[in-house]
């Protein structure tokens, strides 16, 4: 908890597609201006409160920004999955290296906002859970364009709490 990560690059230099998460947050930590590429897990992973994500580049990850938790901040980063020009083998399948851009399960009150997430395998914004629900977040203000599944994906599981979520411009 409590840490920050600033104006670093993180990068897989092995020749294979190693499941790998480039950076881990638990809880009240932030990271700013770091560029993530080729972990083939996780991006960054995000599991707790009150973490800050913000003006990072994510891109040739299994998942750009996997998060879970509550009251956390993602704004204006660029994540990117090159799925249509991995020259994977297509349809899409589970099987699959290249998954969603900005993804929370089991999310409630965090705000996406101001992000530019294209070109991923999946969804370019999945917020959904199970077996709890995701709700009041707010996504706003991001560009979301050229994924393979949803732009933004509400894919809510379970009971559904009045409190849900607000997308906008």
């Amino acid at each position: 908890p409590n840490e920050m990560i600033r104006n670093i690059g993180i990068t897989s230099r092995l020749p294979v597609k190693c499941r790998m998460t480039g950076i881990r947050m638990y809880s009240h930590g932030l990271v700013d201006n770091v560029f993530i590429t080729q972990m083939w897990h996780h991006g960054i992973y995000i599991k707790g409160s009150y973490d800050t994500v913000i003006t990072s580049d994510i891109e040739y990850n299994y998942y750009g920004i996997a998060v879970e938790g509550d009251h956390h901040l993602i704004r204006s980063n660029y994540v990117s999955n090159p799925y249509s020009t991995s020259g994977e083998t297509r349809p899409w399948t589970p099987k699959s290296m290249y998954w969603g851009g900005i993804a929370g399960d089991n999310l409630t009150y965090t705000v996406i906002d101001s992000n530019t997430v294209e070109d991923n395998g999946q969804s370019g914004i999945y917020s959904g859970g199970t077996p709890h629900p995701t709700f009041g977040n707010v996504i706003t203000n991001n560009t979301v364009r050229h994924n393979r599944n949803e732009g933004i994906d509400q894919g809510v599981e379970g009971r559904v709490n009045p409190a849900s979520n607000y997308v906008g411009h």
